[in-house]
């Protein structure tokens, strides 16, 4: 395995922010993002490793959900699983994605990242700072790797 000595060709050709509603209302915004390639020389092609990033953008909670939040102070992250929390079940979601195409000495690959909540629970005994509730996500990623009539898919 090699790598080249010229940088890859990245440019991303579509993106897409996710929604999820969830079963008390609440509406969750987020992003997956590419945040780093690496393709690299293999015996039977190149294979890109990938990193990447879910990112959540705004959260918006009902009147009546927030009222529910016991008053507290800040936390700090190592306290959070003191807290009890709930599983909330999710009533519709528009999955986020993002679609990009890398160009590494003269191969083109078309990289897809879907992303959705494989499962979500919240806690009333603690708030963000705009007064929601604070959310738990495990997110789904599948990754489609797609390499002239080559197709790799995982789920991570």
């Amino acid at each position: 395995m090699s790598l080249s000595s010229k940088p890859p060709a990245l440019r991303i050709r579509e993106t897409s922010i996710g929604t999820i509603i969830l079963e008390d209302c609440s509406q969750i915004l987020y992003r997956v993002i590419l945040s780093q390639i690496l393709p690299i020389k293999t015996p039977v092609g190149v294979e890109p490793r990938l990193s990447f990033n879910v990112i959540v953008l705004n959260v918006w909670s009902p009147e009546e959900i927030r009222r529910k939040i016991v008053p507290k102070q800040i936390i700090i992250p190592t306290q959070l699983s003191d807290l009890k929390w709930e599983e909330v079940k999710v009533s519709s979601i528009e999955k986020a994605y993002e679609k990009v195409e890398l160009i590494y000495d003269n191969v083109e690959i078309d990289i897809t990242l879907e992303t959705e909540p494989e499962y979500i629970v919240r806690t009333l005994e603690a708030s963000d700072p705009l007064g929601n509730p604070i959310y738990y996500i495990k997110w789904r990623t599948r990754i489609t790797i797609r390499q002239n009539d080559k197709v790799i898919e995982r789920i991570v």
